[in-house]
């Protein structure tokens, strides 16, 4: 089995950018699937170019901030000193 990526705590932290993912995957579902007016290959490309960048943004920053987080935590409790007697 393959070793967990992040813990739990990092993954609830991500559960912020969920919302914003689902409201771009739908925007994107959207314009693709529903088109009242016609498809213009300029207004669809322009569309979907504002949409699924940032949504690419999102998930890439989401992943780096993840694994900074990560790192982090590994950081602090290692420079904590333990308690011996």
């Amino acid at each position: 089995m393959l070793p967990e990526t992040f813990d739990r705590e990092t993954l609830l932290d991500l559960v912020v950018n969920a919302v914003p993912l689902g409201m771009l995957v739908g925007f994107t579902a959207l314009f693709v699937l529903v088109t009242p007016y016609g498809i213009d290959p300029a207004a669809t490309a322009i569309q979907l170019t504002l949409v699924v960048v940032p949504l690419g943004a999102l998930l890439v920053l989401s992943y780096y901030a993840a694994k900074l987080v990560e790192r982090a935590e590994a950081d602090a409790a290692a420079a904590e000193p333990t308690e011996t007697e």
